[in-house]
């Protein structure tokens, strides 16, 4: 492995971090928006019994 890699992967860039935040916050996007699927499943599942 080269010095240059191993440099890369240490440094933290303001663009990494506005990355990791960005993911971030998709990821928490798409687990409320499960959240509510499930709670729509739930009605729907109610009303069909």
């Amino acid at each position: 492995m080269s010095l240059t890699s191993s440099s890369n992967i240490a440094s933290v860039s303001p663009r990494n971090i506005a990355l990791a935040s960005s993911s971030n916050i998709a990821l928490k996007a798409i687990r409320d928006s499960n959240s509510v699927n499930d709670l729509i499943l739930n009605e729907v599942t109610k009303k069909i019994q």
